[in-house]
């Protein structure tokens, strides 16, 4: 339970999210080809969250140097092992979610992270691209624009400036989108307009903003505190497609 006066562990709000995520979507789909690319994640909560939970391939896009904690090598390297033991024991791989009788999980035994484990768990962090994700980034990258186009979904958890272009290049080339806005930055945009003329400088009416932008995008609310609305946008059907080209 949240203590009063405390404010919520950001790491709180990466797990909601891609517990979100996985019920939207499933596994099956998240891990068609590239997977999930998560943007302006700082030190790739999501990815990671996601990898872990259900191995669902990952990469991470932020201009930023990311710095892998030991914390999420552990929990990677965990993971791993994990998926070992189920194999051992003949049970399907569902990412620390579920035990069965018989395993070391059900029986209260920790499952021992050994030095090889958190050996693959470095190998295996999700891949990083350095750089912002935008129209002119996307066009001089040829890694990029095939990780774009062969992915899953984007994600933007409170991503900042990245947040509306998430949307856009995930509208532009037919991708379904998950973003949880945060910051409105209406000075360096004073361009945004809602549909009625009222300038984009609240956070609600970022979000509105965004939301207008196709009739398709949908709303919902994360369990935790803070900005926690996140829009969406599921896959698109054959006849959605066509419409759209």
């Amino acid at each position: 339970e949240q203590t009063k006066g405390k404010r919520p562990k950001k790491f709180n709000r990466g797990g909601a999210l891609c517990r979100f995520i996985l019920d939207i979507y499933g596994e099956a789909f998240l891990g068609a080809g590239s997977g999930v690319v998560d943007v302006a994640g700082g030190n790739g909560g999501a990815a990671f969250t996601l990898s872990n939970l259900c191995n669902v391939p990952c990469c991470l896009v932020d201009p930023r140097e990311v710095q892998v904690s030991q914390r999420q090598l552990k929990k990677r390297a965990r993971a791993l092992r994990r998926r070992e033991v189920r194999a051992e024991y003949g049970l399907a791989d569902r990412g620390g979610m579920q035990v069965a009788p018989g395993t070391p999980e059900a029986l209260g035994v920790a499952v021992d992270v050994r030095p090889e484990d958190l050996q693959r768990a470095r190998e295996s962090v999700p891949p990083h691209f350095q750089c912002r994700l935008d129209a002119d980034t996307i066009d001089g990258n040829e890694a990029l624009r095939k990780v774009l186009d062969e992915c899953s979904l984007l994600v933007g958890l409170h991503a900042d400036e990245a947040t509306e272009p998430i949307v856009d290049i995930a509208l532009q080339r037919e991708k379904p989108f998950v973003v949880v806005p945060c910051c409105v930055f209406a000075k360096q945009n004073p361009h945004r307009r809602l549909r009625d003329g009222s300038p984009v400088d609240s956070y609600e009416r970022f979000v509105a903003f965004l939301q207008q932008k196709d009739p398709r995008i949908k709303s919902a609310l994360l369990p935790f505190e803070g900005r926690n609305i996140v829009l969406y946008l599921e896959p698109l059907n054959a006849s959605e497609k066509a419409n759209t080209s």
